[in-house]
């Protein structure tokens, strides 16, 4: 009689792990989910122990396989069938009630100078920005992915514009470059309104982002209207702009680090002058790529300008990553598994087997097992933590050391730790580095078609 005798294995869904004395046909659980290895002869017979513990897991573990399979292809039905943008939803609704009103209790807050005020506000701000824009590009039908050149060389490309800014500001000051700017500004700050702000949720703030880009081009400077076209502006970016792959990913998020830290800390050595902190503070270029609030004038660097500060960049670059992987999460839950599947003739003689013994039930019931093996929404979650870690890392270490500091450079490290160690757990290591999603329409070629 041929028979295999399988190592310890487990049901990849529910994680019950099954004894090394089964002797099963690969076949009959091909389809199941176990990890097997084919057996020497197609026609071996089987070989059933006489364990109700290990015929109870089988069996429920075969019911977890169907329950899960039917839930993740419903899922998917549901999906496709309401096919409704994220923005327009009764949650967008909500969270953008909760945008705007951390907007107006920090202009309430801003009143009475309390300490360290700017750091929660700051969190919230970035935080909600970054939920927005990730939902928004997951029901996003038309974005430009990043390539692997691109992100290759988008340090190169951002280190030229920084500098580029530095030159403007040193050289150039009595030149009427600041109506040029905030010209540009309010045409971005109101092309950002009118693509983020879709019913319902233009009737909530519509107003406000028209106030605010008039606000910009008037050259006015509260910090509030700021903020809220800063926000905005984020938002329209990501969900016109997104990564293809976590290996693109890793690229641009390193290179970023890098070219983040050389203009804080490198650049005072190189050219004598730190370059990201006068672009950042200079009054010439007051467009809204920065987060505001006002802060006593005190000791350190910047010491004479009015506001704590946090680049637009430290919220656009980790929401790239947080888009990717809640589009991640997403792709994870769709798999193509019938929700039908036919009761193999091995269930049915372990059932009636099952009948024959007696014992205690060694799982749990399998539409528990089903519903625990659902990890919705994880790497994005992991990322959204990690970004709040790095964010307040950032702010410690500005508080203790009086300095600016690139915050890149402690946000990029923890959400990239945050994805590689939800994959190191969930077993998917290698599922994320081979993730790559499918090409998506530029929005570019969209209006070209809607001209045509």
């Amino acid at each position: 009689m041929s028979q295999l005798v399988l190592p310890r294995i487990g049901c990849k869904l529910c994680c019950q792990t099954l004894s090394p004395r089964a002797s099963v046909e690969y076949a009959t659980w091909k389809a199941t989910g176990f990890v097997t290895r084919q057996t020497p002869t197609a026609r071996a017979p089987l070989c059933l122990p006489a364990d109700s513990n290990l015929i109870r897991t089988l069996v429920a573990s075969r019911r977890c396989f169907k329950s899960q399979a039917l839930k993740r292809q419903t899922n998917s039905a549901e999906a496709t069938a309401t096919d409704t943008p994220w923005e327009t939803t009764n949650q967008a609704l909500l969270v953008l009630a909760g945008f705007v009103g951390v907007l107006v209790l920090g202009q309430v807050l801003a009143d009475y100078k309390l300490p360290f005020v700017d750091l929660p506000y700051f969190v919230s701000l970035a935080s909600l920005t970054i939920y927005i824009a990730a939902h928004k590009s997951r029901s996003n039908k038309t974005r430009q992915q990043i390539s692997l050149t691109q992100a290759t060389l988008a340090p190169v490309g951002a280190s030229g514009a920084l500098l580029g800014g530095y030159l403007v500001i040193k050289y150039f000051q009595q030149a009427p470059l600041q109506l040029i700017f905030n010209g540009y500004f309010w045409l971005l700050g109101s092309v950002a309104v009118a693509g983020t702000l879709q019913p319902p949720l233009n009737r909530l703030v519509a107003a406000a982002g028209a106030e605010a880009s008039a606000d910009v081009l008037a050259g006015h400077t509260n910090f509030t209207l700021n903020n809220l076209l800063a926000c905005l502006i984020a938002i329209d970016i990501l969900g016109l702009i997104g990564l293809s792959s976590f290996r693109t990913a890793l690229v641009l998020l390193l290179g970023l680090l890098f070219y983040d830290v050389f203009w804080v800390f490198g650049s005072p050595k190189v050219i004598g002058d730190n370059v990201m902190l006068t672009v950042a503070t200079s009054n010439i270029l007051t467009g809204p790529v920065r987060l505001l609030f006002p802060r006593a004038v005190g000791a350190g660097e910047a010491r004479n300008f009015p506001f704590a500060l946090l680049g637009l960049g430290d919220i656009a670059v980790p929401g790239l990553l947080a888009g990717l992987a809640l589009r991640f999460d997403a792709a994870r839950r769709e798999v193509e598994v019938p929700a039908d599947l036919p009761e193999p003739p091995l269930l049915q003689r372990l059932q009636q087997q099952l009948k024959a013994l007696t014992g205690p039930p060694a799982v749990p019931d399998p539409p528990a097992l089903a519903e625990e093996s659902d990890s919705s929404d994880i790497y994005f979650w992991a990322c959204m933590g990690a970004y709040l870690a790095g964010l307040f890392a950032a702010f410690a270490a500005s508080t203790i050391t009086r300095m600016g500091q690139p915050a890149l450079l402690y946000i990029v490290p923890f959400m990239l730790a945050a994805v590689g160690g939800v994959a190191a757990t969930q077993g998917e290591l290698g599922k994320v580095l081979d993730y790559k999603e499918a090409p998506a329409e530029s929005p570019f070629s969209a209006l070209t078609k809607s001209d045509d």
